[in-house]
């Protein structure tokens, strides 16, 4: 897969494209990159945004993010002592992410127990190398908690990202 960044629509609203004298609805538009001044701008944002309203996901199930998390998404290293500009960036991108019906669903991998389930669902947008991974929870099916989201950048992404996207696909 050659894939580069792409350019992001300016709005979260979908594009509008016309053709003669019809006009539909095409995919919904990307937000745009943003630029956070700081890690507490950028936590600011994530609290005010996610975990004070939650995400409804394209089939209904509704994420609940706790601020705890956001050190897991938003910093690196296995230590995770390093604010990671590039997730940062892509802090708006987690919830049209999760409701996007064209996003690519798979199910996650736990490394501990070498083997995939259906109780992590990772949504991937892999033209824009994008992820965004939930965890469903047992008692409330329909209810999940966010993980983590992350870009796929570094020397290493393109397995990573076909690795992702031939994990077996997760359905309800």
């Amino acid at each position: 897969m050659n894939l580069k960044e792409p350019e992001a629509p300016a709005s979260t609203e979908s594009i509008v494209t016309s053709t003669s004298s019809d006009v539909t609805l095409s995919e919904p538009a990307t937000p745009l990159l943003w630029h956070p001044i700081s890690e507490v701008q950028c936590r600011e944002f994530y609290n005010e945004t996610y975990c004070r309203v939650g995400v409804q996901t394209r089939d209904g199930l509704t994420v609940r993010f706790a601020p705890r998390q956001f050190d897991h998404a938003f910093f690196q290293s296995p230590a995770k002592t390093v604010f990671c500009i590039p997730r940062a960036e892509r802090v708006r991108w987690i919830g049209p992410l999760l409701a996007d019906p064209r996003a690519t669903l798979a199910c996650g991998y736990i490394k501990k127990k070498k083997r995939y389930t259906v109780e992590r669902r990772v949504a991937i947008w892999p033209e824009r190398r994008y992820v965004v991974i939930i965890i469903i929870e047992r008692r409330e099916p329909h209810c999940a908690h966010f993980l983590t989201a992350f870009y796929i950048d570094g020397p290493k992404w393109e397995p990573t990202l076909d690795k992702l996207v031939a994990s077996p696909h997760w359905t309800a």
